[in-house]
């Protein structure tokens, strides 16, 4: 199934939403006949509430606690619900909570930022009454950081089983002076996925994970997978990753790619790298066996050098998701794409390769009544998807001819809807011919 994307929206204007009144606050759980119908199904494991739209339907606490308190329970995903309590913060509790391995509550990334909803402070509340009740059991752990009680998971709560912790929002701090984020998760020794999708804050510096001048031993010898937005060059992390790494992730959030002028928050910054910055970087990493490396910068001077080194440093890579943008300015000259291809095309194994090359321009965009943000256009749309189908053949020519790659993927950019999506294609082999073929326009 294609990738979709999502993007931070630009607030807008939306009746007023107050946690213990509002008539928003979802009913389609009904207390009663839920506890009923929970209590025929003694082998259920797992539960997921998930709606699929931007949404401000929030779940009030009795429905959470009934779910919250099964004896069984070990799963448990809240999916674009606001967490939208009715009782009073002194009133929530729960008094037998169960053995959660699982506990995951993301928020949709289209929502409307407006702090006119005031929900972060209670599901903040509601979210540390869950984890205190649950923190020695929990394996894995998603939250979007906005409503994510950030002091009490770095400071209070032990996680002594805890292998998966995904966050995503903007960054936050704990402490003052604010402790680096190598000490902030420092006490998750058993952790195997540390994956950090931190929007940075405008005004304030990007931050190392593992400043220079900070003094600690690398806390998470068994980690697999890992993923940081605005990397930082003199960052000592990437010296003690372990060698048995097999993802790594060095891209921004939300991507550049998928944000036009009129869409970046102006809280937020994007300090994108250049490739001979991100050269730097990964000379400092030894990872024979990483399988899957992401990397999002702006091309310079050390772009080939870049691309060339990737199948020197990792001989095992077999998936490759790369967003790369012309330097400033240079929005006229030509990407060499079949180039960049065949440089890429020569790792041994590749298997899955993404691309955003930004050789497109896209000129229009369009006010979407139903999300209020701008997305593109079904004309503009078409247009681009054409000049898209004349690069995959380009790429198609490029790779064919050093690889027995199949298919690859290309970037559109948002609809409508502000939902971007990897397009497939397969390299189609005739006649001496190289070119791909579009396996989707959905």
């Amino acid at each position: 199934m294609p990738e979709h994307e999502n993007l931070y929206m630009e607030p807008r204007e939306e009746p007023i939403l107050t946690f213990a009144t509002d008539p928003l606050v979802c009913c389609l759980y009904d207390g009663p006949v839920l506890s009923n119908a929970l209590s025929h199904m003694p082998r259920l494991h797992s539960i997921s509430l998930e709606l699929n739209y931007r949404t401000i339907h929030g779940i009030p606490w009795p429905v959470l606690q009934i779910i919250l308190s099964l004896p069984q329970l070990q799963r448990f995903a809240l999916k674009y619900h606001r967490l939208a309590p009715k009782t009073p913060p002194e009133e929530i509790r729960l008094d037998r909570p169960a053995p959660l391995t699982s506990f995951q509550f993301t928020l949709n990334d289209r929502r409307p930022r407006d702090t006119r909803y005031h929900l972060e402070e209670s599901e903040e509340h509601a979210t540390n009454i869950i984890l205190s009740g649950v923190h020695k059991t929990m394996e894995q752990l998603v939250l979007a950081t906005e409503s994510a009680p950030i002091d009490a998971i770095c400071t209070t709560f032990d996680w002594p089983n805890l292998r998966e912790l995904r966050l995503r929002g903007v960054r936050r701090t704990v402490g003052n002076p604010p402790l680096p984020t190598v000490a902030m998760f420092a006490h998750m020794t058993r952790l195997r996925v540390l994956d950090l999708k931190l929007a940075q804050p405008a005004g304030i510096p990007a931050q190392s994970v593992w400043p220079a001048n900070y003094q600690t031993t690398f806390p998470w010898p068994e980690l697999q997978h890992f993923s940081i937005s605005c990397p930082v060059e003199n960052d000592k992390i990437y010296a003690h990753l372990p060698p048995t790494l097999h993802t790594l992730g060095l891209q921004y959030f939300p991507h550049v790619s998928m944000l036009s002028s009129n869409l970046r928050a102006p809280e937020l910054q994007w300090p994108l790298q250049s490739a001979s910055a991100v050269l730097r970087i990964l000379h400092q990493c030894d990872l024979p066996l990483l399988r899957c490396l992401e990397l999002e910068y702006r091309e310079d001077h050390a772009e080939d050098e870049l691309l060339r080194y990737l199948r020197t440093a990792f001989p095992a890579l077999t998936q490759l998701k790369l967003r790369r943008y012309r330097r400033e300015g240079a929005y006229g000259a030509d990407v060499q794409v079949e180039h960049i291809a065949r440089a890429l095309g020569s790792l041994p194994h590749l298997s899955d390769l993404s691309l955003h090359l930004d050789n497109v321009n896209v000129r229009e965009t369009s006010t979407s009544p139903w999300n209020g943000g701008f997305g593109h256009s079904d004309h503009e749309l078409m247009r681009y998807q054409m000049a898209l189908d004349g690069i995959a053949n380009v790429v198609a020519r490029g790779l064919g001819a050093a690889t027995s790659l199949e298919t690859f993927k290309l970037l559109r950019p948002p609809n409508y809807w502000l939902v971007s999506k990897w397009m497939p294609y397969r390299i189609e082999r005739g006649e001496g011919l190289l070119s791909a073929a579009c396996l989707s326009r959905v």
